[in-house]
C-alpha cells in the first residue's frame, strides 16, 4: 500500500529510518575526511613496503 492509501505509519517509520542513515553516514563521511592520515610525511618514516633489503649486506 502506499501513503495515500493509508499506511502512514509504515511509511513514516522507513522515512525516518532513512534520514538517520543518510545522517549517520554524511557524518561518518565528514569525521573521515577531516581526519589525518598517517603518512610517512608526518613520521618521517620510510614505508616498509618501499624499504629494499639487500641480499650483500647480510
Amino acid at each position: 500500500m502506499s501513503q495515500r492509501n493509508g499506511d502512514k505509519a509504515r511509511f513514516g517509520k522507513e522515512h525516518k529510518k532513512k534520514l538517520l542513515r543518510r545522517k549517520l553516514n554524511l557524518a561518518l563521511r565528514q569525521s573521515l575526511q577531516n581526519q589525518p592520515t598517517t603518512d610517512t610525511q608526518e613520521t618521517g618514516d620510510t614505508p616498509t613496503s618501499a624499504v629494499t633489503i639487500d641480499a650483500n649486506e647480510s
